[in-house]
């Protein structure tokens, strides 16, 4: 079977074709790929600074517990003193009538 010379061309120009498609594509693989380990290192960024936020917060509870627990402490401690200034001054105001 003979080709005619619009067909060889057609054929040229279709591998003209199919290597220009191939060569951007290839370039789209390399930008795609590029993409996407920018957006890997972003995710990752993203989830480490998630991860110390919460270790921020479970912190922050930590140290609220603790608050609590010395206002606790000082109002028991100043309760006590209370009394006793209370006693001190009874026991003073007798002695002094």
């Amino acid at each position: 079977m003979l080709l005619t010379q619009g067909g060889l061309d057609k054929l040229q120009e279709a591998a003209t074709t199919v290597d220009t498609l191939s060569r951007q594509a290839q370039s789209q693989r390399a930008l795609l790929v590029q993409k996407q380990s920018e957006a890997d290192e972003a995710m990752s960024s993203i989830q480490a600074s998630m991860g110390q936020a919460a270790e921020r917060r479970r912190e922050v509870e930590v140290l609220r517990g603790r608050l609590h627990e010395d206002e606790a402490v000082l109002q028991d401690q100043r309760g006590g003193w209370g009394e006793r200034c209370l006693f001190l001054l009874h026991v003073l105001g007798q002695w002094v009538h």
